[in-house]
C-alpha cells in the first residue's frame, strides 16, 4: 500500500485490502482499514466494503451495523443489504424489517419504489 499513489487509486487499494481480509474472516482488521483512508473517502471505503461483503454476506453485515460511522452510511448499507436482498433473498421477514429500520425516508420511498435514482455509485455503470 505505501507504493500506490494518493487519491482514488489508493481507496480502491485499500478497499480491496479490506475486501480481502473479509474474506479471510479478519472483519476487525478490514474496519481498521478505514483509518488508513482519508476522511473525504472514508464513506466510499464503507460501501464498497458493504456491498462485497453484502454480497457473499448479507446477513453479517446487518449484524454489523453498529460499525458503520454514521446514520447516513448505515441507511446507504442497508439500502445495499435492501437490493442485494431482492435478488438473493437471504434475509428473513424479521432481518428485512431490521434492514428498514436504518432507512433513510427518501432511501426507502425510493426502494418502494423500485427507483434507482438513491443507488450508491458502487451499483452504477461509468
Amino acid at each position: 500500500l505505501p507504493q500506490v499513489r494518493d487519491g482514488p487509486t489508493k481507496t480502491f487499494a485499500i478497499t480491496r485490502v479490506a475486501q480481502s481480509l473479509i474474506e479471510s474472516d479478519e472483519i476487525d482488521k478490514a474496519f481498521d482499514m478505514a483509518q488508513r483512508v482519508p476522511d473525504s473517502d472514508r464513506e466510499s471505503f464503507y460501501l464498497g466494503l458493504s456491498t462485497y461483503w453484502g454480497l457473499t454476506d448479507s446477513v453479517a453485515v446487518l449484524n454489523a451495523m453498529d460499525r458503520f460511522p454514521s446514520e447516513e452510511v448505515k441507511s446507504q448499507v442497508a439500502f445495499i443489504l435492501m437490493s442485494i436482498d431482492r435478488y438473493q433473498q437471504n434475509f428473513s421477514d424479521e432481518q428485512v424489517e431490521e434492514a428498514k429500520k436504518y432507512l433513510s425516508d427518501k432511501q426507502e420511498k425510493a426502494l418502494e419504489d423500485g427507483g434507482s435514482e438513491l443507488i450508491p455509485f458502487i451499483f452504477q455503470k461509468p
